[in-house]
């Protein structure tokens, strides 16, 4: 609610309807979400407080009272008098020094000197403390030592690691949510359940920005360490039995020598629900082995490859193998991203799990993640270099082809970009020699958003020919499944005996195609006769081609895709102008009853669940 209309609402009529029904109750809650909304910044140092003082004497009566307002206030104000003000109503309630807004242009809360020296004064009643801008912090830490009723605390140091003794802790009993930037401070909080710690190491994430310039990143303070402290790390998550959550970004790159064995340096995480772990580092693969996880936790993992090679660092390489053919996991999806990284995700389908991304940039206890087992593993999936670029260094992107118009070097090009995907993905698949395959227990496979890398090729020696990686790796990763989603924009550019042969193959029960024939709608395409006859005898040859080899018939799905790349086809699609006499829907079932007759003799089922309608 802006300060405007509060402010004229004030000027009309102080005892308006509205203003009469709300009880002091309700007037308390407005007050409070207005103070989370409003925060004082220096752009608009009284924030919330301007707003409600602006409207009537009531409103000035009922939150001059609220204790609980003030108190959630104390850090807000960047005046020293009105700080003192926020402390003295907020009369015994626990403080909040979570800072004013500093701007958009530097995001962020800050303290000021003044509001630092009362954490101090009010030790006790230090609820949370936010000071999002580097300080050295130990001195005041270790004076103070034990913070009662602290809950929350958002900590950016620059003391640098010898100020951290790892045995002299931090007292903080009742802490439930932590965000340290470039430190590990030796809190002992056994009730700690959120906790992000930032490494401060962010030149990789400019270094796998595709789409960018590259330009290195200044370090965030002088005391940034290059080596990931592992034995420091350990001892503190040891402390934290009851952490549901850890977010570990910006690893550093280098790893601690003279390591004691896993056996002996590890830490037991027994209510751990989501681990995200972002950087280039060769201590991430050691860092991982020694956490010791409930099996239906939650993996993020955000790395680099090594300079010069396709694969990560060998250690990594090994537990990321181990967990996406874990026994936990029957689901596998691959896919490129709009930023074109290569993303591995693993689950069970059995529970509620839905893989994704976690998005660090959220307050941690602001986020539930879904139930059950899940592996994410994201890469870059191509070099800097793979992509060309204009004149004025614009990196020149590969088509979006769902159909393919003929032009041979979009074609081209668009088959360059895809095969490094193929290559790191393979490099991901340790087992990919192996007669048994890669996975054990998986039965789904969804490959909706990978590129494609042409049909066949020519082998450099003999000129042989063979088929593209692509088909082989999907080939080796559906070995043991039985249901399969796929694209139609890249079965429609195979021929139907490698479709038959390498997608959908003897042991397939069930695939899902989605946007078929198109990725848009509401589409002309989607009734189309020339265009879905196409696609309905394309498809009709590969099941033919299998009922010939004595196989069974499968269950036919068609579906939409609501992934990114599905929309970004979507978006370039023109405007639908309906120029048929008949409805949409009749003329899109209709095409579609004529290509299911077709193949009806060769599929056991028939779901068509895409969308019908124009609107």
């Amino acid at each position: 609610m802006s300060s405007a209309i509060l402010l004229g609402a004030g000027a009309l009529h102080a005892h308006a309807s509205i203003n009469r029904n709300l009880s002091d109750e309700n007037l308390c809650e407005i007050f409070l979400a207005l103070a989370f909304l409003d925060v004082p910044s220096r752009a608009r140092p009284q924030g919330w407080f301007l707003t409600v003082n602006g409207v009537c004497r009531r409103w000035r009566y009922v939150a001059v009272h609220y204790a609980e307002l003030w108190a959630i206030s104390a850090g807000s104000f960047q005046s020293d008098d009105m700080t003192d003000l926020a402390i003295e109503r907020a009369q015994g309630s626990l403080l909040r020094f979570d800072g004013h807004f500093k701007d958009p242009v530097d995001p962020g809360y800050a303290l000021t000197p003044y509001q630092l020296s009362l954490l101090e004064t009010h030790q006790d009643r230090a609820r949370s403390f936010v000071h999002d801008e580097f300080m050295e912090w130990s001195d005041m830490l270790y004076d103070l030592r034990i913070f009662r009723k602290l809950e929350m605390a958002r900590i950016w140091d620059e003391s640098g690691p010898d100020a951290w003794p790892i045995d002299e802790l931090i007292e903080a009993p009742a802490l439930l949510g932590l965000y340290m930037n470039n430190v590990l401070v030796p809190f002992n909080a056994p009730s700690l359940r959120y906790l992000r710690v930032d490494m401060d190491n962010p030149d990789w994430r400019s270094s796998r920005d595709l789409l960018g310039t590259y330009e290195t990143m200044t370090e965030g303070c002088e005391a940034t360490e290059r080596v990931l402290p592992t034995v420091e790390f350990i001892v503190l998550l040891n402390r934290l039995p009851r952490l549901e959550r850890l977010c570990v970004n910006d690893m550093p790159p280098l790893l601690a020598e003279n390591l004691a064995p896993v056996s002996e340096l590890h830490a037991k995480l027994p209510r751990l629900r989501v681990l995200h772990m972002s950087g280039k580092s060769l201590a991430m693969g050691d860092f991982l082995r020694r956490l010791v996880l409930p099996q239906d936790a939650q993996i993020y993992i955000e790395t680099d490859v090594m300079d010069g090679t396709d694969a990560c660092e060998p250690v990594l390489l090994n537990v990321v193998g181990d967990a996406i053919r874990s026994h936990i996991y029957d689901s596998l999806r691959i896919s490129r991203t709009l930023s074109y990284e290569l993303l591995l995700q693993t689950w069970s389908s059995g529970t509620n799990s839905a893989p994704g991304t976690l998005d660090v940039t959220k307050p941690l206890e602001h986020a539930s993640p879904s139930s059950g087992p899940s592996f994410s593993f994201r890469i870059p999936g191509i070099g800097r270099d793979t992509l060309k670029r204009d004149e004025n260094n614009e990196p020149i992107l590969p088509q979006n082809v769902w159909e393919w118009n003929g032009d041979h070097n979009a074609a081209f090009y668009e088959k360059d970009v895809a095969r490094p995907f193929y290559r790191r993905l393979r490099v991901l698949l340790p087992t990919y020699f192996s007669p048994f395959g890669p996975f054990l227990a998986l039965r789904h496979l969804d490959y909706t958003d990978v590129p494609w890398d042409g049909a066949t090729f020519l082998y450099s020696s003999g000129g042989e020919m063979g088929v593209e990686p692509s088909h082989n790796i999907i080939q080796k990763c559906s070995s043991t499944c039985t249901h399969l989603v796929a694209n139609w924009a890249l079965l429609s550019r195979l021929p139907f005996d490698i479709l038959k042969e390498y997608h959908l193959a003897q042991h397939v029960e069930e695939v899902t195609i989605v946007n078929f024939p198109c990725a848009g709608f509401p589409s002309q395409k989607r009734y189309n006769e020339e265009i879905n006859a196409k696609a309905w005898n394309h498809l009709y040859s590969c099941l033919s081609y299998r009922a010939e080899a004595g196989w069974p018939p499968l269950a036919l799905r068609l579906a939409e895709s609501d992934s990114e790349m599905s929309n970004m086809a979507r978006s370039d699609e023109p405007e639908y102008i309906h120029t048929i006499t008949g409805p949409y829907e009749d003329a899109v079932r209709a095409v579609t009853q004529k290509g299911y007759e077709k193949v009806a003799p060769y599929v056991n089922s028939f779901q068509d669940l895409r969308i019908h309608t124009r609107f």
